[in-house]
């Protein structure tokens, strides 16, 4: 019987290297993709694919740990790949989910949707939520007027912005305030965690969220 031999990747430990850190970030992208598709199918509960809770004393998701790895490792694939859409387009086009997930929205789904999926009843619960929001508000506004520029900076009070919004079951997906918060994530996901705003995106920044604040306040008032 003829034995088959093996054919190694790497032939240096250089490529033995780019093969590591290739295999680790392509594993993270399927892990997404998989979830992505659980969840959507409503086969794990929210708690499981991103509500907050408490693991190894940290507040932190299956989701959110992912989008974490994945930004992590992408010091070391840039230098093989410096436009990840190339490398999905190579490696992982059929990953349409974790495309977005990582590389637009990097939060997860149910930060812009709401993490319960069931409304909330009791009038303390939603006195709570909506006071959280108003101090989310001002507290990123605020920022913004003090002067934080950078990405690591602007970014986690946008992030708790949109998973308070998100609590207020009442509100539409497609409100305003909502959508004005959910473009700028976004936005700061595709840049780099030491970039910083330029002047005009931090006067646009403010203003959208000003405007976004009073049709949230407009809505508890019984307006739309």
């Amino acid at each position: 019987m003829q034995t088959l031999e093996r054919v190694r990747l790497d032939k240096t430990p250089d490529d033995r290297k780019k093969y590591d850190v290739l295999a680790d970030i392509y594993a993270i992208i399927i892990q997404v993709e998989h979830l992505e598709i659980v969840w959507s199918r409503n086969c794990c509960s929210n708690e499981e694919f991103g509500d907050i809770c408490k693991k190894t004393s940290e507040c932190i998701t299956e989701c959110d740990d992912l989008i974490l790895r994945f930004k992590s490792n992408l010091a070391a694939v840039s230098v093989y790949y410096k436009d990840m859409s190339t490398f999905f387009d190579e490696w992982a086009p059929d990953c349409h989910a974790a495309r977005n997930r990582l590389l637009k929205a990097g939060v997860p789904a149910t930060v812009y949707h709401g993490g319960t999926g069931k409304k909330i009843n009791d009038a303390k619960e939603v006195q709570l939520s909506v006071a959280q929001t108003v101090q989310y508000f001002i507290t990123t506004i605020d920022g913004l007027q003090l002067s934080l520029k950078a990405v690591d900076e602007v970014h986690p009070h946008l992030k708790e912005l949109a998973i308070s919004l998100g609590k207020v079951s009442t509100l539409p997906s497609n409100h305003s305030s909502k959508t004005n918060v959910q473009k700028w994530l976004e936005k700061l996901n595709q840049m780099k965690a030491s970039d910083e705003l330029s002047e005009e995106d931090i006067r646009q920044m403010s203003f959208d969220l000003e405007n976004s604040y009073s049709e949230f306040v407009k809505f508890l008032q019984g307006g739309q």
